[in-house]
């Protein structure tokens, strides 16, 4: 089989989930005998260090097309507009078109599916309640979001009326509608969904993916469990991975450090810091911070750690940081909320706590301090840990899509 994977970069340039996750999927495929061509749409993701990537404008996507003649291509989106021009190419010669949803900013307008910032949205595109939801996310009062939306859609020319803060509530009434026409042309050209999770299936059929095209495949490694957990610790210790923002709960870890300044423990961080800074976290002498560790270290510093913490409040597709921490025999503590609740609810590999209450987390962190062998029976009969997993399951759904293009 001859696949190209359009993706939003690839490592050693990039190493975030999307990113590793093609390239997992690549080891895999390419060890099963596939032929793979990595293609990114945007060179700002990519340099010169990534040799196996070929960085291609829309026409120059459309020409290795013509000359490869792949089987399918896989598509690895971040945002729904961007590869557009690329996906037109493969649409009009007909090459069958695989899309796997890994973030919310491909059909979210505010990009986190968190409707006014608080409850998670079902994913239902409705023009009126996604304006007012990305109002809000922009400082708009919510008593005021929908006469401001009556006024921007029906009085075009009132522009100059409103306080500065204010107008740009008039580009986001058509940011909201040319996303939502986006997402509506990209559900006809993509011939099949793969949604990491049971609940981004629900998010797509809602945004009319028609069911029987969509076929779940949750992320997978090929790095095994450890035999062994390591020793115990002096005193517990946390870590977090990944963005150190709001959506991935950083202000919820902020607020249970607080509460639990009595208590002596560690929490070690990897992950940049996004708009808040969160100075007053990273300046707890409990914690120790790094920006970012070598893809190779990154082993070691999960086996050094009692708990894996994932307090994200928007669901994730994933995320991945999870079966790295259980590859190495550490169990999570994560939200009740997206894919890691799903994990953890099937594998018991840690515990789950009340996704946006910081008093929810503390306790969850208190019952588990002193305690490194809470979990010491963690699960090895995780599907996604075993070797080859991601690309045997996604060879399934390639031989499906191939077939049904050739009926």
């Amino acid at each position: 089989m001859n696949v190209v994977m359009l993706a939003i970069g690839f490592p050693p340039d990039q190493i975030g989930g999307t990113e590793l996750y093609v390239h997992h999927l690549t080891e895999q495929l390419e060890a099963k005998g596939v032929k793979v061509t990595v293609v990114v749409s945007d060179d700002a993701y990519v340099t010169s260090s990534s040799p196996t990537v070929k960085i291609l404008d829309a026409t120059q996507f459309g020409q290795l097309l013509d000359t490869q003649k792949p089987d399918l291509v896989h598509w690895h989106p971040q945002t729904i507009g961007r590869d557009r021009g690329h996906l037109l190419e493969a649409h009009h010669r007909r090459v069958p078109l695989v899309a796997t949803y890994h973030t919310a900013t491909l059909s979210c307008p505010r990009g986190d599916l968190l409707y006014q910032g608080e409850t998670i949205c079902d994913g239902e595109l409705i023009e009126a309640r996604c304006i007012d939801c990305v109002y809000q996310k922009h400082g708009v009062p919510a008593s005021i979001g929908g006469a401001l939306r009556w006024m921007t859609s029906n009085l075009p020319n009132s522009k100059g009326l409103f306080p500065r803060r204010l107008q740009s509530a008039f580009e986001i009434n058509d940011q909201v509608q040319r996303l939502h026409q986006l997402v509506e042309e990209t559900v006809e050209l993509v011939s099949h969904w793969v949604p990491p999770a049971d609940w981004v299936r629900e998010c797509l059929v809602k945004i009319g993916v028609e069911p029987e095209k969509c076929t779940v495949v949750r992320q997978g490694l090929s790095i095994p469990l450890a035999d062994t957990r390591k020793g115990k610790n002096d005193k517990t210790v946390f870590g977090f991975v990944g963005r150190v923002t709001r959506e991935k709960g950083a202000h919820l870890l902020h607020q249970a450090m607080i509460a639990l300044k009595q208590y002596d423990f560690e929490l070690r961080i990897v992950g940049r810091t996004g708009v808040e800074p969160f100075d007053e976290l990273l300046r707890d002498i409990r914690v120790s911070w790094q920006e970012e560790v070598e893809p190779t270290a990154m082993s070691s510093f999960y086996r050094d750690l009692d708990y894996l913490l994932v307090p994200s409040i928007s669901p994730e597709t994933g995320p991945m940081v999870v079966l790295e921490a259980w590859s190495q025999g550490t169990p999570v503590i994560g939200s009740d909320r997206g894919g890691v609740a799903e994990w953890l609810r099937a594998y018991k590999g840690g515990q789950l706590f009340e996704a946006g209450n910081a008093d929810s987390l503390m306790e969850a962190l208190k019952s588990v301090l002193g305690e490194p062998d809470k979990f010491l029976n963690l699960s090895k009969n995780v599907p996604e840990l075993t070797e080859g997993y991601l690309a045997e399951q996604m060879m399934k759904v390639y031989d499906d899509v191939v077939a049904a293009g050739r009926r």
